[in-house]
């Protein structure tokens, strides 16, 4: 899907840089992914940045909207 979304804003002129982050945490797929998206960076005529996180998604979201929202209702109880 990372290439094919690529591959969408590669054709559009006024797209000159792109940064995408991947997560993706199967070992059977990391490699393959890292290699497909290094061939895709090196062949574009754009500027891309790719960032690959290999932690879950799902749980590392929960884990940082935890810490969101503790920072800001300890900012909310010192403001009050």
């Amino acid at each position: 899907m990372s290439c094919a979304f690529l591959e969408r804003l590669e054709q559009m002129f006024f797209v000159q840089t792109i940064e995408l982050t991947c997560y993706e945490n199967d070992d059977n797929i990391l490699g393959l992914l890292r290699e497909n998206l290094h061939t895709y960076q090196t062949n574009s005529k754009k500027d891309i940045q790719i960032n690959i996180i290999t932690d879950n998604y799902i749980t590392s979201r929960i884990w940082t909207s935890t810490i969101c929202w503790a920072a800001i209702l300890s900012l909310r109880s010192m403001i009050l």
